[in-house]
């Protein structure tokens, strides 16, 4: 299978500049600074917490599962070029061009062992974006301002609005754009050997500003829900009265997510519902002490998370294309 080029809609679209000390930079999470409208019981407020460290837990585990798709002959090349750049900066010719040459060379393997794939992550960034309001009503007028700001052709109010229906963990991947860096990296060989060195030294600049990212989405309210979903079940046996409460917050969630946008349009929004309901009837009736299980419950808004949204996972057939 040979490789598949990058149409050059989708390098606009993607390629965004970025040096690579910046994408290897701290990351800083993004915090809400507006008010929280709705009241939550003290158990659910102990689960939003639990929420917290489990939204910890996938961005940790996002990127532990990115890292084992991480080649070192793609970390290679980004090094070597950057060894260039500081070679040229040191009038050091030959020992730049010996860098562009190993350079050259990784991505020569890469592209030989990876036929597949145009694109090969490096690196990911996580960033908690939580602008969202907790209060449904509010969320409901800020789309009224969105489609009101579009009607009008308000585009960057639409834009800025938009930014206040954002409650999500982003899983930002950055990727080496193979055939791109072999080309570059043999132009500014090019360059070099004529003597070009402050155009080949730009040249280098330019690759390391040319990582394609991909974004992968997990919403809060989502993840929430779980969690309130599971601390129910833990709940239920000592204090059966707060485990409702959690169970009504999961459905509050649920019905922010799809306020939010978040795949607002899948049905399973209310088959969840329904199911949280039916849950909820079980416990109210249940006089007799029998147990009563959320496996079902459990394995629906996992795999309602795993289908509707973006697992991180090796995504070679979408990333090529």
């Amino acid at each position: 299978m040979g490789i598949k080029k990058i149409p050059i809609k989708l390098i606009i679209a993607i390629i965004i500049s970025f040096s690579f000390q910046q994408i290897f930079a701290e990351q800083v999470t993004s915090n809400a600074s507006q008010k929280r409208t709705a009241s939550l019981s003290q158990s659910s407020m102990q689960a939003k917490k639990q929420s917290s460290q489990e939204i910890e837990h996938q961005r940790s585990q996002s990127q532990n599962d990115l890292k084992k798709l991480i080649l070192q002959e793609s970390l290679d090349a980004v090094k070597e070029t950057e060894k260039a750049i500081t070679a040229i900066d040191t009038t050091h010719k030959k020992e730049a061009l010996e860098a562009i040459e190993r350079a050259i060379g990784k991505i020569t393997v890469l592209l030989a062992t990876h036929p597949e794939n145009a694109l090969l992550p490096i690196n990911s960034k996580a960033t908690v974006v939580d602008f969202a309001p907790n209060n449904i009503d509010e969320i409901w007028e800020i789309r009224k301002d969105v489609e009101h700001c579009i009607n009008m052709v308000q585009y960057p109010d639409a834009r800025a609005l938009l930014d206040r229906l954002r409650s999500e963990l982003v899983i930002s991947i950055y990727n080496l754009p193979l055939i791109f860096f072999d080309e570059g990296l043999k132009e500014a060989a090019r360059l070099l050997e004529l003597n070009k060195t402050q155009e080949c030294k730009e040249a280098l600049q330019d690759l390391l500003k040319s990582f394609a990212i991909i974004n992968k989405i997990f919403p809060l309210p989502v993840l929430n829900a779980k969690e309130y979903i599971e601390k129910s079940e833990k709940e239920l046996a000592k204090d059966p009265k707060a485990a409702l409460q959690l169970l009504t917050d999961a459905r509050a969630e649920l019905g922010r997510a799809k306020a939010l946008g978040y795949a607002g349009k899948n049905p399973e929004y209310e088959s969840l519902n329904k199911a949280i309901r039916n849950l909820e009837h079980e416990i109210n009736n249940n006089t007799n002490g029998k147990v009563i299980s959320f496996i079902k419950l459990k394995d629906k808004i996992s795999n309602f998370l795993k289908a509707a949204f973006q697992e991180l996972k090796p995504d070679k057939e979408k990333d090529t294309k």
